[in-house]
């Protein structure tokens, strides 16, 4: 009896170290050896001493309505690169177990939860979600007074998005592409903290999204505004980030169907024919906004001539995590995965 007490006990300590070791970040993927390759121990050895050589950067990020060679632009670009150190260090901690990574991780989630100030402007904050990935990576790992800083900082940013959205229904902003990135924030923050609330509150206006964004033919409110498939894809993949996500609780925002019976899944069957080439489009002739037009004549590539497919690369391998079929198609376009979710196939 003493015997089989004993064994049933270090049944559960290795269970417990396997669930532990195996533990899936805010996406829901655990599939760490894809990164046990010479090309990802160069990447994350480059981020480990860039993050222990650099000190963060929490802000100021002021990229919307910028040009790229703007003083504003470059100077929020190098910001934004504090959060990219801290999802390779993150990600170098979960696979390699870097002692040094997780130092790093560490120092620059703390940085960002004591002194960034939010925005609330979603173009700026699009990469939130990956400093909320980072923070999934490692949380385990944090002292209780760590993991309190952190989860106030975040819970503070998602209720602010939930204020504004609720107090905002009128206008492109609160349907546009903006308003896609406010709800993969929101999406990504929920489960990281596995917020109830907070979860409900990400379906919600998940699912006005879906109603407000996509028209009954399958096309998006940027496509009508700014006549473009760029713009179509900054629709739709903040909402397929958001869905990944969701598959934590089981649900499938991808297939989830609005009032009018449509639904992500059929937006991204229309974007299809121009991601493999079927139609052709000629992006920002008819673009209602003038800054499109004023970024084209800088001879931005991406706003001027027809659609460039490899734009879609991207949103097409995140597709197929929810839809293997897509899988062939996401590999012609682009032949890697997005780092980040390398984890996930």
């Amino acid at each position: 009896m003493k015997k089989n007490i004993i064994l049933l006990f270090l049944s559960l300590v290795v269970s417990y170290s396997q669930a532990k070791e195996n533990k899936v970040d805010i996406y829901n993927c655990g599939n760490f050896e894809n990164f046990k390759s010479k090309q990802f121990d160069i990447i994350f050895e480059n981020a480990l001493k860039k993050g222990q050589s650099m000190e963060p950067q929490p802000g100021p990020i002021h990229l919307e309505g910028n040009l790229y060679s703007s003083p504003q632009y470059i100077a929020s670009t190098l910001n934004l690169k504090s959060i990219d150190l801290l999802l390779q260090n993150s990600l170098n901690w979960r696979v390699n177990k870097s002692n040094g990574s997780l130092i790093v991780a560490k120092k620059y989630l703390l940085s960002w939860a004591k002194h960034y100030v939010p925005s609330y402007n979603p173009i700026d904050e699009a990469k939130l979600d990956q400093y909320v990935q980072a923070y999934s990576l490692v949380s385990e790992d944090l002292s209780e007074n760590e993991n309190d800083v952190i989860k106030h900082f975040l819970a503070g940013i998602a209720n602010g998005y939930i204020d504004l959205v609720d107090k905002n229904r009128d206008g492109a902003g609160w349907k546009s592409n903006w308003q896609s990135i406010r709800v993969k924030i929101v999406t990504s923050i929920a489960f990281a903290l596995n917020d109830t609330k907070l979860k409900d509150d990400a379906k919600r206006i998940f699912i006005a999204q879906i109603n407000n964004n996509i028209f009954n033919d399958a096309s998006t409110w940027d496509f009508k505004e700014r006549d473009a498939i760029y713009y179509v894809i900054a629709d739709l993949r903040p909402l397929i980030e958001s869905s990944i996500i969701a598959r934590n609780s089981g649900s499938d925002w991808y297939r989830l169907k609005n009032e009018k019976s449509i639904s992500l899944e059929m937006a991204l069957k229309w974007l299809k024919p121009y991601v493999d080439g079927s139609k052709k489009h000629l992006e920002f002739k008819n673009s209602t906004v003038d800054f499109d037009r004023i970024r084209a004549k800088k001879g931005y590539k991406e706003f001027n001539g027809y659609f460039n497919p490899k734009l879609a690369g991207d949103l097409l391998w995140e597709q197929a995590i929810l839809d293997h079929n897509i899988e062939k198609l996401a590999s012609k376009i682009q032949i890697n995965k997005p780092l980040y979710m390398i984890h996930c196939y």
